[in-house]
C-alpha cells in the first residue's frame, strides 16, 4: 500500500491506466510535476490521475481506470500493478508468424488486389511522416530555420541603426550570428526561462526591424502595413520559442524513459 510520503513509479501508473509510459511522462511534464529517477509523489499522482478523470481527451476506458486508481491512492489500498510481459515462446510464435507473412506477400496481394498493397504503401508513408514530424531531429531543423529568418531581420536591423545604409555587412551578421544563435545554446542547456525572454526581445527588435511608423499617413495601406508587421514580428519570437520548448520537453521525456 501508499502513504503520501511514498513514490509511486511512472511505469505502475502507465499500466494501472494502460497507457504507455511516454505519454504519461509528456503530462507530467506539462504539469510541470517533480519526478525523479521515474518516481512521482502520492499527491503528484493524485493530481495526474484526476487531470485523466475529468479529460474528454481520453477515451471512457481510460477515465474509467484513471477514476478507480484516483480511488484506490485516496483510500491507501493502491498496490503495484503487475506489469504483462509477453512470454519468449509467444516472441517466437509472433516472429514466426511475421516471417510467414512477409514470404507470404505475393500471394497475400493477388489475393487482395493490388488496390490493397496501394492502401497498404500509403498508410506506411503517411506513418513514416508522422514519426519524422515527432522526432528531434524535424524540431531541431524546423528552430534553424526559424533562427535563420531572425537572422536576417537582426543584421538588417543593426547594420540600420550602426551604421545606416552603408553599415558593414560582416558586422552586421556577427551581431546577428552571435545573438540568435544564443537561443541555440539555452535550447541546449534547457533553460526555458531564459528563452522566453529571449523571445520577448525578439518581438521588440523585430518591431524596430519593420519600423512601421515610418511615413505613416493614416491610410488603410498603412494600417494593414502595421498590423502585419506587429504579427510577423510576434509570429517570428512565437515561433523560435515554441520550437525551443518542444525540443527541450521531448529531451526531458526521453531522458526519464
Amino acid at each position: 500500500m501508499y502513504n503520501p510520503e511514498n513514490k509511486i513509479s511512472i511505469v505502475d501508473i502507465a499500466n494501472a491506466l494502460g497507457m504507455r509510459r511516454k505519454r504519461v511522462l509528456e503530462k507530467v511534464h506539462k504539469l510541470d510535476l517533480d519526478v525523479n529517477d521515474g518516481l512521482l509523489s502520492v499527491n503528484g499522482t493524485l493530481e495526474l490521475v484526476q487531470t485523466y478523470v475529468h479529460s474528454n481527451k481520453v477515451s471512457e476506458e481510460t477515465r474509467q481506470r484513471a477514476a478507480g486508481l484516483n480511488g484506490q491512492l485516496k483510500d491507501g489500498t493502491f498496490t503495484k500493478p503487475i506489469e504483462s510481459k509477453p512470454k519468449p515462446y509467444k516472441t517466437r510464435r509472433r516472429n514466426k508468424k511475421v516471417n510467414s507473412a512477409r514470404a507470404n506477400i505475393g500471394k497475400h496481394c493477388k489475393q487482395k488486389g493490388p488496390g490493397h498493397f496501394l492502401v497498404q504503401t500509403v498508410n506506411g508513408t503517411v506513418q513514416m511522416g508522422v514519426n519524422a514530424l515527432e522526432s528531434p531531429q524535424f524540431k531541431f531543423v524546423a528552430l534553424l530555420v526559424a533562427i535563420a529568418v531572425q537572422m536576417q531581420h537582426s543584421a538588417c536591423w543593426y547594420g540600420r541603426t550602426v551604421s545606416g545604409a552603408d553599415g558593414n555587412v560582416y558586422a552586421s551578421y556577427g551581431y546577428a550570428f552571435m545573438v540568435d544563435l544564443f537561443i541555440l545554446v539555452v535550447t541546449m542547456e534547457g533553460r526555458i526561462s531564459i528563452a522566453k525572454t529571449f523571445a520577448v526581445l525578439t518581438f521588440f527588435s523585430n518591431i524596430l526591424y519593420f519600423q512601421f511608423w515610418v511615413g505613416f499617413d493614416g491610410s488603410v495601406e498603412a494600417y494593414t502595413g502595421a498590423v502585419s508587421s506587429i504579427l510577423i514580428s510576434g509570429v517570428i519570437a512565437y515561433i523560435v520559442y515554441a520550437y525551443s520548448e518542444l525540443f527541450v520537453k521531448y529531451r526531458k521525456v526521453e531522458t526519464k524513459m
